[in-house]
């Protein structure tokens, strides 16, 4: 979908972003964000039995954040 003057419409939020903004400007707190981006989203695709926590058995998808809620690295599948 494009808009009336011709630039792709959507948004360019990325889930780091969504967190703290979630957390920031809605109020939320920082555990609830969390579980929104992750856990709950896993829940509503169906894949909560292997993503969306950490627990044994699940696949490890994880980011470290500083004090400014800036990601400062990512691991997927465990690698970072």
């Amino acid at each position: 979908m494009t808009t009336p003057n011709g630039n792709l419409a959507g948004s360019n939020l990325d889930m780091a972003s969504a967190v703290r903004n979630t957390e920031q400007q809605v109020g939320l707190k920082l555990e609830e964000a969390l579980r929104m981006a992750s856990l709950y989203s896993a829940q509503f695709l169906q894949l909560d039995n292997k993503i969306g926590r950490i627990a044994k058995g699940f696949q490890a998808d994880l980011f470290l954040i500083d004090d400014d809620m800036m990601v400062q690295q990512t691991w997927i599948k465990g690698e970072a």
